[in-house]
């Protein structure tokens, strides 16, 4: 009989130590995926090259228009990278940042007129739609603390 008691035991022990290591590991895996690292961005370099793109906006120069978004979208991409944000594609990227942009959904409209930019040939954005752009990636950035 008390060989019997003995077994389980060591049985419940046995239970028990692996329950904890399951949860251990568990809570560990949730802490890594839900947390960014702390990344030491140059605000300066990014706030130099926005107001360059902004500052090369130019209403007599159409290529400018197309260009503002462009740029933009791949500074916004580049600080997504850069601050940790998982996903293949900017637009992995933009869904998990989500949260982080107040205003992700006008994030969204540029980033899709910049692939019409990208992949419509002959495709061109007005000069407002520019100006657009410039405000809604600032809001963004400036979500991000970057400039």
């Amino acid at each position: 009989m008390a060989n019997y008691f003995a077994a389980i035991f060591e049985f419940n022990l046995a239970f028990f130590l692996a329950a904890v290591l399951i949860v251990g590991v568990l809570v560990f895996a949730a802490v890594s995926l839900t947390s960014h690292k702390v990344v030491n961005i140059d605000k300066t370099k990014y706030q130099a090259d926005f107001l360059a793109v902004e500052n090369a906006l130019d209403k007599l120069q159409p290529k400018s228009w197309n260009e503002t978004v462009m740029e933009l979208d791949k500074m916004l991409d580049e600080v997504l990278r850069e601050l940790g944000y998982a996903g293949e594609t900017m637009a992995d990227r933009l869904r998990a940042a989500n949260s982080a942009i107040s205003n992700i959904n006008a994030v969204w409209y540029v980033h899709k007129l910049r692939n019409e930019i990208a992949h419509t040939r002959k495709f061109s954005v007005g000069f407002d739609q520019a100006k657009r752009a410039v405000v809604v990636y600032r809001r963004a950035l400036q979500d991000l603390d970057v400039i």
